[in-house]
């Protein structure tokens, strides 16, 4: 390894956890960075008191032997849950108590409170001014797993490539290139929310590095390749699909060129693959 290699083969390893995020913040951390596209839509009136009713039946008391079920209504033609509290042990198993909970114009509304004081000791009231507050939250704010999904899709835009390091992705080598831009990104979105931690550690390729990096590089790049000869080869692209097609084939050749320190001997693997599909997508092109 020495400084003529074209591939940086310095860079950092990042990991992160992430918390629920005023959406609103979120918000002005993307339009900061011109990245207000991958701002997610607004959680569902749905799902975002299916939020809440989860949080709130982790909260509430319950006698041993009882565990909290949570049904939709929709069958029944009703925008809400149906909640109820079962007995479960060795000689029964049967719902005992519930209460019904729907939002009309963003207000939780609990009603069919069957559920006794004596079983769970809240008032339904006191549930229902919980339900909401934890509704608005939900609505206001974007999940953790939501936010981690943006910084997977921020990465996946960088060239020199990103690599994940595990299967499910979380764990990323990045190239020094991309290292002052997202961390700055990561410093805004954890001043939008101190819940969010990303963690970056500064890393140079050792050997077993290297072919970690090597590995999950081919893989992915392996995958992309033949993926984009078979919808080539398939004919049933229009003029615009296959003409997009092409310039992805060329810009993969052109990042298998700057990665080859790092691919070696599956360089040429993967600019037969490419060829081939460009090749048939430039006769594509012509005779369309």
């Amino acid at each position: 390894m020495n400084e003529a290699q074209r591939y940086p083969l310095t860079g950092q390893q990042v990991f992160w956890d992430n918390a629920p995020t005023p959406r609103e913040d979120l918000r002005k951390v993307l339009d900061a960075h011109h990245l207000s596209a991958l701002l997610p839509d607004e959680v569902t009136n749905e799902k975002a008191l299916r939020q809440a009713l989860s949080v709130l039946t982790g909260e509430l008391s319950i006698p041993n032997g009882h565990a909290w079920y949570i049904r939709g209504l929709k069958h029944l033609k009703q925008n809400g849950y149906e909640v109820k509290l079962e007995v479960k042990d060795e000689t029964e198993n049967g719902a005992t108590q519930a209460f019904r909970v729907k939002i009309i114009n963003r207000t939780v509304v609990i009603e069919n409170d069957t559920l006794s004081f004596s079983l769970v000791a809240t008032a339904t009231g006191a549930k229902q001014q919980r339900l909401q507050e934890l509704y608005d939250t939900a609505k206001a704010t974007v999940p953790g797993s939501d936010v981690g999904a943006i910084l997977t899709k921020i990465l996946k835009t960088y060239r020199p490539m990103v690599v994940a390091l595990r299967p499910m992705g979380g764990l990323y080598w990045i190239p020094d290139a991309h290292k002052v831009a997202f961390e700055s990104f990561c410093d805004d979105l954890l001043a939008a929310c101190p819940g969010n931690v990303v963690t970056p550690m500064n890393w140079e390729m050792t050997p077993k590095g290297l072919s970690r990096v090597k590995d999950s590089m081919l893989k992915e790049m392996q995958k992309e390749c033949q993926a984009l000869l078979t919808d080539i080869l398939g004919g049933t692209l229009g003029h615009e699909a296959m003409d997009n097609r092409l310039r992805r084939c060329i810009e993969l050749q052109d990042e298998v060129t700057y990665s080859d320190e790092i691919l070696g001997e599956f360089s040429d693997t993967l600019n037969t693959i490419l060829s081939s599909a460009r090749q048939a997508a430039t006769h594509g092109l012509l005779t369309s």
